[in-house]
């Protein structure tokens, strides 16, 4: 029998802990609010399935393979999304449940009830599976990635980051992981397959993309709509919207013109100068593999300048790495479970009426708590290497 870990422990109570608070806060408001959340609209779902017959909004949103997923689910459907999205979603939950539980078969000492609370208790689940969303797809194969990729099948890993990549661009930053591991092949693996089935569902769709730089405009255009609109302000924890609610929050300047396309060049200047420094760190400086995937994994759900709560699931990965990493003193046990844990918790407590769709403390804490999880990193990989005392802030951060 295996002794449970500490990080689980710990992760889960704090996961448990949220949602009773979220539900405590729930209870305490009108019926209108709680609707406000559109859980079990599964709008999104409708929508994506929906691209082939007219409704263009949609197909901006993910790259051709996440619409040829889409023009499956909408055939073997024969109309009834409702039971399609059923189905879809607890195949897919399952196998995360399986895939988890093999994962952390050594730290759970047989309570598979650890792992419920894992996946069933973090907001960006519940977030997701209400809106309907195929982003728990995407997030199926980087989970896959990184199953594959602690198995040591490399080859297997790469393929399903492809398919995630083919969805998205951002799990892109994923990749990364093959480099600093000096697993060449599997890179270019990842990249050369992410360029084909991309090309072929392209083709695939082609009476429905048409010429691909209307698609690229498209693409454009759905980003530009969401981040330069009070749109940004719902349910989003990009680093942008952070800055933009803290300054308004300071100065109460207009937030329309905060929200103004000036404000998101400027930022997507800064963050691609920050982003690039961060790569260099990531594939340069020694550390456990779970700090990178951290550092990339925020960089993925928090760098654009819209990113809603389900993408927030990509977390589970760094999540579960660092679990896995039996070298982590009880400090690091604490502050990290803590640091990316609260990312996962509901944040809807008050209501800060400063627009008119209900905004939620998310939008300030989350990029915060990405910040400081970062800047925590690169300074214990610093301080590490000068070898500090232990009366230093090292000793609090690293071992």
């Amino acid at each position: 029998m295996y002794k449970i870990n500490r990080k689980i422990i710990i992760i889960d109570g704090i996961l448990i802990a949220g949602i009773v608070l979220w539900i405590i806060s729930l209870l305490t408001r009108k019926y209108e609010y709680i609707l406000s959340f559109n859980f079990f609209s599964w709008s999104d779902f409708y929508v994506t399935l929906e691209f082939t017959t007219g409704n263009m909004e949609s197909l901006g949103n993910y790259f051709p393979f996440a619409y040829l997923i889409a023009k499956i689910l909408r055939i073997i459907s024969f109309g009834d999304y409702s039971t399609t999205y059923i189905f879809v979603q607890t195949m897919l939950t399952s196998f995360i449940y399986f895939i988890l539980s093999s994962l952390l078969k050594d730290c759970i000492d047989n309570k598979k009830i650890l792992i419920f609370i894992l996946i069933f208790m973090q907001y960006p689940y519940i977030y997701e599976l209400g809106r309907g969303n195929i982003e728990l797809i995407l997030f199926f194969f980087c989970l896959l990635f990184y199953y594959f990729y602690r198995k040591e099948k490399y080859q297997l890993s790469a393929l399903m980051l492809s398919f995630a990549i083919s969805m998205k661009l951002y799990p892109l930053l994923l990749s990364l992981i093959f480099l600093c591991n000096k697993k060449y092949k599997a890179f270019v693996t990842c990249i050369i397959s992410t360029i084909l089935l991309t090309l072929f569902s392209y083709i695939a769709l082609y009476n429905v993309f048409g010429n691909i730089m209307d698609y690229v405009d498209r693409f454009s255009n759905f980003v530009d709509g969401y981040s330069n609109t009070r749109l940004a302000l719902q349910h989003n924890h990009s680093i942008l919207i952070g800055i933009i609610s803290i300054i308004y929050l300071i100065t109460k300047e207009n937030i329309e013109i905060l929200l103004s396309g000036t404000a998101t060049q400027i930022y997507s200047i800064i963050i691609i100068i920050v982003s690039i420094i961060l790569v260099l760190f990531v594939l340069i400086r020694k550390m456990p593999n779970w700090k990178r995937l951290t550092i990339l994994t925020l960089m993925m759900t928090s760098f654009p300048t819209i990113s809603y709560d389900y993408t927030l699931l990509a977390l589970m990965i760094p999540i579960v790495a660092f679990i896995l990493d039996n070298n982590t003193t009880k400090r690091q046990d604490i502050i990290y479970s803590l640091l990316l844990t609260l990312q996962l918790v509901p944040m809807r407590w008050f209501e800060i009426q400063y627009i008119d769709r209900l905004p939620n403390e998310g939008l300030i804490i989350r990029p915060l708590l990405t910040v400081v999880t970062i800047v925590i990193i690169i300074l214990s990989t610093f301080l590490k290497s000068n070898k500090m005392k232990k009366s230093d802030f090292y000793d609090y951060i690293d071992k």
